[in-house]
């Protein structure tokens, strides 16, 4: 998931080993990775990486490479997972994955906190280790734990910096803070910060899969599929003829500036432009159309040029 700065909420990228039938399923450390050097204030969360699929020293090693080479913008969103092929595939029993979780996500936080880092788990054994690439992010970056059970809860608490759902409301936010609340008490409840996830479809196209939660516009159709006028175009009149707007709401500055700027003699041409290439829109929109046409057109050799 990427997020452009300025808020608290990354986007996201998932972990799907196997083909889901959800569309592409890219790696969720190697796309951010990409998308990290060419940004520079994106910030990037994973939605979620399934800890139990990686060694702890490798999952550690590796966030600790993203958090460096993004400049400390990685979020690390973990979860458990859940598809019995794929733990298959990895060769990690499933019924393993709560445990492996907590063990993966204790030991990465020693080895992103201590030079040396000592640590004794049920599945990771590390002595006097020292991390091939230290996080940038003191104390390593903020890790969201995902999942609505009450173990999941308390892995936010215990290994988390904050708690992540997919496609919950506020409501369902308050509810979860009251668990955590109910968990933990109100003052390291409160520490978590807690995000969910939003699915946006770009008006007119359909959606690929069901959204798991409420569209956030609301399930009417876009403004286009159901013929309601544009919000911003309801009471006025919309006229295809470029150089009559600049009558029309100010638009005569825009155009005489346009006007000022031509040789003698290209009104005639302008003219003549309109009535072929002929546009529509705000004066400013206008403009910019009517100089595109004719850059357009003497580079075919146009006659009106």
């Amino acid at each position: 998931m990427f997020h452009e700065g300025g808020s608290s909420a990354p986007r996201n990228v998932g972990n799907r080993l196997l083909d889901s039938g959800f569309g592409l399923d890219t790696d969720p450390l190697v796309l951010p990775a990409a998308v990290s050097g060419a940004t520079t204030r994106l910030r990037l969360l994973t939605s979620v990486l399934l800890a139990p699929y990686y060694p702890a020293l490798v999952l550690a090693n590796q966030a600790a490479t993203l958090d460096v080479v993004s400049g400390g913008r990685l979020v690390p969103g973990v979860g458990t997972g859940w598809n019995p092929d794929e733990f298959a595939a990895v060769g990690v029993p499933a019924r393993e994955r709560g445990a492996r979780t907590d063990d993966h996500l204790a030991a990465a936080r020693a080895l992103w906190t201590r030079r040396p880092a000592d640590f004794d788990g049920p599945f990771t054994t590390l002595r006097a280790a020292h991390l091939g690439v230290p996080p940038v992010t003191s104390g390593g970056p903020p890790v969201w734990v995902g999942g609505h059970s009450d173990a999941a809860l308390r892995r936010a608490l215990r290994f988390g910096d904050g708690w992540y759902g997919t496609g919950v409301d506020a409501a369902e936010i308050t509810d979860v803070q009251r668990r955590l609340r109910g968990l933990a008490g109100t003052a390291d409840a409160d520490r978590l910060t807690l995000a969910t996830a939003a699915f946006l479809t770009p008006p007119g196209l359909p959606a690929a899969v069901t959204a798991p939660g409420r569209p956030l516009g609301g399930t009417a159709p876009p403004w286009r599929a159901s013929r309601r006028p544009h919000p911003a175009r309801r009471g006025r009149r919309h006229r295809r003829h470029p150089v009559a707007a600049r009558r029309h709401r100010g638009g005569a500055t825009a155009a005489s500036a346009l006007w000022r700027e031509s040789r003698s003699g290209e009104r005639e041409r302008y003219r003549s432009g309109e009535r072929r290439y002929g546009t529509s829109g705000t004066p400013a929109r206008v403009v910019v159309a009517v100089r595109a046409v004719h850059q357009r057109a003497r580079c075919r050799g146009d006659p009106f040029c």
